[in-house]
């Protein structure tokens, strides 16, 4: 970002937009939140929902939260998602693996733009999950209670020291993408 360059009303609807698109595609693809067989037109509708509660949930962040408001809101948004579309979802409900996942790169995305402070946490995958020790690795795509959720936080903390989660997670996770890159 330009330094005393703010973005325009215009410039910020894009990127949300733009953002939302990335945060969507990075939380449903791998996570198989939808029971099988369903046609796009079905899941749209969760995909409309994902981005409402997204965007009410992230104004909270303008001013930045504490931890215990973002543990309350990847629940909510786990559980508002559920309660709206249980029809289409696989079991039934929205788990808090694909909420965290939603919420924490949807936040990552603003606070990378300079439109949100840092995060409190940080989006945990499979390259993140794959640093932490053993003990408590696990498929994000399953985790589907607040307790496992904590443990990985707990695990990535003990890693980052004294550095902000998302700021660890940040270089982590350009770390492990540029390795990768230098292999091709």
């Amino acid at each position: 970002m330009i330094q005393g360059h703010t973005l325009s009303p215009s410039q910020q609807r894009f990127l949300r937009d733009e953002l939302h698109g990335l945060t969507l595609g990075a939380t449903t693809q791998r996570a198989n939140i939808y029971r099988a067989g369903l046609s796009e037109s079905q899941r749209s509708p969760v995909h409309t929902t994902l981005r409402r509660a997204l965007d009410d949930i992230a104004e909270k962040y303008e001013t930045g939260v504490p931890e215990k408001t973002h543990l309350a809101n990847i629940k909510l948004l786990s559980e508002r998602v559920g309660l709206e579309h249980a029809e289409v979802l696989n079991g039934g409900r929205f788990r808090v693996g694909p909420a965290q996942k939603a919420l924490n790169l949807f936040l990552k995305y603003l606070w990378c733009a300079g439109m949100i402070p840092t995060p409190p946490h940080c989006p945990f995958d499979q390259r993140i999950i794959a640093l932490l020790p053993s003990s408590v690795r696990c498929a994000w795509t399953a985790v589907d209670d607040l307790d496992t959720y904590k443990r990985l936080v707990a695990a990535a903390r003990e890693l980052a020291g004294n550095i902000p989660l998302a700021e660890w997670e940040l270089s982590a996770y350009n770390h492990v993408s540029n390795a990768g890159r230098r292999a091709i």
